[in-house]
């Protein structure tokens, strides 16, 4: 109020409301219809819950089946309100679970809720007057998400994904005025760092990380392949890791290809494979300190804490000019640059590299053979083996019409090869195209025709692997020689294998005799010049027999 007690608003100056009131300064109020709520308290002991993430800060909710909307507990909405979260004022009508109704002011806003590695915007209704809740998530979110709750068995899963199982995060009571408990990352949310805020802002490590190569040329690698659904993956890991300011793009000699490492919960970690650079990096030497020694300094504490930092590697940045060393290639076709025009908030530019992209990408589309893009659809491989090659072909078609094909392969067998029977060549083909086109088929449906009747059972093996291999064969192997009487009544040595030079051991005389010839001598009146010996190996008597040539005549 002013001097003459008229009323303002105090952010626009706007005559007769306030600001919270004041239609120029705050939102108009959002309607709102709740059919039921419940709400958890402290004192309650809810089953399904899930553990969440929320701008990189993480909790523990529950998941409730009776409420239309979600609802925010305490702690979210203490959380959100210090990070500076946008709310809005809204006309709620709530049913409660007893079947009381009342309409009252609520605040909503839409915060990215990530689960199990997948994120949704979820519009989130906080209660003024409710103390002590648990943050709620109804049936608005669980459609959304597709999750889908097994409360006999006690886990959740996807709907996409009913193989991988969940279950339910345990449940740690709220704190209360009378009943503080410990903040840990289930009972309170963590802000360390958030999403808003690239990742190097804050970073933990103020020193850089210096590359000092050997004197070697710089090494590159060509891209490993990856199926269509990890290239999806790695496009969104990029595309995330460019908007934070932690990799840029990038001219540079160097290259290293990229390996996603698949995580315990389903999710992948972007890696680079940078053991060429390792090659030729000259290491840093750091001693690290005696176990003894450090045990011997602890032994006066009292408490000890850890500390684990989200995405440490990126906490530590490189040295400017060691920055092009680190370069790394993704599988991407000469498209891409194409592609990046047809985004959301891109800058038209049309320069040599787009204009030679361009023109490299109608070249190869008229150039034979004409393949096929790959769509998402089943893969078709067909195997055929001859006497002396292996061939494939990837194919996608919703008909045999129109089957086209995506690749090709081939080879030659090799001189073992060449001697496999023929089901044995036609069952090699298939496993040599599965390895050969894992690049494309890991996680699709797949098709496999081959003109061989006998290679059916094929397809009981997980992963098909060497010339024989089915499932179960090593405990197939232990039953039958369990099993086998020819192998319980043969007893095999534990005695080491005899040596090339075996000496037998005779039973009776002239069992075994051994002979020799000795001469030339001089030559005797008789013409005798040669003696040829024989002796026998058990008595060890001698036999000699004067000779005039040592020849077989």
């Amino acid at each position: 109020r002013n001097v003459d007690n008229s009323v303002y608003c105090y952010g626009c100056g706007y005559p007769g409301f306030i600001k919270s009131k004041c239609p120029k300064c705050s939102p108009k109020k959002d309607g709102a219809h709740v059919n039921a709520i419940q709400v958890f308290t402290c004192f309650t002991l809810p089953v399904a819950l899930l553990d969440i993430e929320v701008y990189e800060a993480t909790g523990t909710v529950c998941a409730d089946t009776g409420a239309s909307q979600s609802v925010g507990g305490e702690l979210m909405f203490n959380f959100l309100q210090k990070r500076g979260q946008k709310f809005i004022e809204i006309d709620l009508a709530v049913c409660l679970a007893d079947g009381q109704q009342s309409t009252s002011t609520a605040i909503k806003t839409t915060v990215p809720i990530t689960v199990h590695g997948r994120t949704f915007h979820t519009d989130l209704i906080f209660l003024p007057h409710a103390k002590g809740n648990r943050t709620l998530l109804g049936v608005d979110f669980l459609r959304q998400s597709g999750i889908v709750m097994d409360m006999h068995n006690n886990f959740w899963y996807f709907g996409d994904k009913p193989n991988c199982r969940i279950p339910f995060a345990k449940d740690i009571p709220l704190p209360t005025n009378n009943n503080p408990v410990e903040i840990n990352r289930s009972s309170c949310p963590t802000n360390s760092i958030t999403s808003d805020d690239p990742v190097q802002s804050n970073l933990v490590v103020p020193e850089t990380n210096n590359l000092c190569l050997r004197d070697h040329p710089p090494v590159a690698s060509t891209p490993y392949r990856l199926s269509p659904k990890k290239k999806e993956l790695l496009r969104t890991e990029i595309d995330k890791l460019l908007a934070n300011d932690v990799i840029e793009e990038c001219e540079s000699p160097f290259a290293a290809p990229v390996v996603l490492v698949p995580k315990l919960n389903g999710d992948i970690r972007l890696c680079i494979d940078y053991r060429k650079l390792n090659a030729i990096t000259i290491p840093d030497k750091y001693p690290l300190p005696l176990m003894d020694t450090l045990l011997h300094d602890a032994k006066s504490t009292a408490f000890m804490s850890t500390l684990n930092l989200k995405t440490g590697y990126h906490q530590i940045e490189v040295n400017p000019n060691d920055k092009d060393k680190t370069a790394f290639v993704c599988p991407f076709d000469i498209a891409r640059p194409l592609s990046n025009l047809t985004k959301k908030n891109v800058v038209w530019k049309w320069s040599e590299q787009e204009q030679q992209a361009f023109q490299i990408l109608k070249q190869r589309l008229v150039t034979p053979p004409v393949l096929r893009q790959v769509d998402p659809k089943p893969f078709i491989i067909r195997t055929d083996a001859s006497g002396y090659a292996l061939g494939a072909v990837l194919l996608q078609g919703d008909s045999p019409a129109d089957e086209r094909p995506i690749e090709y392969v081939s080879r030659l067998l090799s001189s073992a090869e060449k001697n496999y029977s023929t089901t044995e060549r036609e069952a090699l083909a298939v496993v040599w195209a599965l390895d050969k086109f894992r690049g494309y088929i890991e996680g699709a449906d797949i098709i496999v025709a081959s003109d061989h009747q006998p290679l059916k059972w094929l397809m009981t093996l997980s992963s098909p692997t060497g010339r024989y291999y089915w499932t179960g064969m090593r405990k197939y192997i232990a039953d039958y020689v369990k099993n086998c009487a020819e192998c319980i009544r043969y007893e095999a040595a534990n005695q080491k294998p005899a040596g090339l030079l075996q000496t037998p051991v005779p039973a009776q005389r002239s069992e075994s005799i051994a002979i020799d010839l000795f001469g030339p001598l001089p030559e005797t009146s008789e013409g005798m010049k040669w003696i040829f010996i024989v002796e026998d190996c058990t008595t060890k008597w001698v036999e000699l027999f004067p000779l005039k040539q040592a020849t077989a005549k």
